[in-house]
């Protein structure tokens, strides 16, 4: 049996989890921010540098969750800070999309980004934590 089928049968089931997790929500990110300007200025009339804001503060304020949810990782556990993002991610994103005033969609897009930053370094540290070690670079390199 080859190398790639040895590692792929020692798969954790949450490696299989977090890629589908992880393509789910490049999935909605990329169709709001895909979508979000043309909403914004037809719908809303915000001001083009507005706009430019509420887009470039998704990834700043994920960086800000990222080492934020390391922290806390090692602190609570993975499981919880994991279903913690989740649920959060899910709840602003619904927040997000109800919202019509600018205040609330920047308040809310900014809570959906920091929350999305807690997903992908909590992920690759549990993946690491259930995989053997000699098939971590496969695992992680997926997300």
């Amino acid at each position: 049996m080859s190398h790639i089928g040895r590692a792929r049968m020692t798969h954790h089931p949450y490696v299989y989890l977090f890629v589908c997790f992880t393509f789910l929500l490049t999935l909605a990110d990329a169709t709001s921010i895909l979508f979000l300007p043309l909403y914004l200025s037809s719908v809303l009339k915000m001001e083009p540098i507005h706009i430019g804001v509420l887009s470039g503060i998704v990834p700043l304020a994920a960086t800000l969750g990222g080492f934020l949810a390391g922290s806390l990782s090692d602190v609570l556990g993975r499981k919880p800070v994991l279903i913690l993002s989740m649920f959060a991610y899910s709840v602003f994103m619904i927040g997000f999309a109800l919202s019509k005033e600018p205040v609330l969609l920047f308040l809310f897009v900014f809570l959906k980004g920091f929350f999305s930053g807690f997903f992908s370094p909590v992920s690759k540290a549990l993946m690491a934590d259930v995989t053997p070690s000699e098939y971590r670079f496969h695992c992680v390199t997926w997300l």
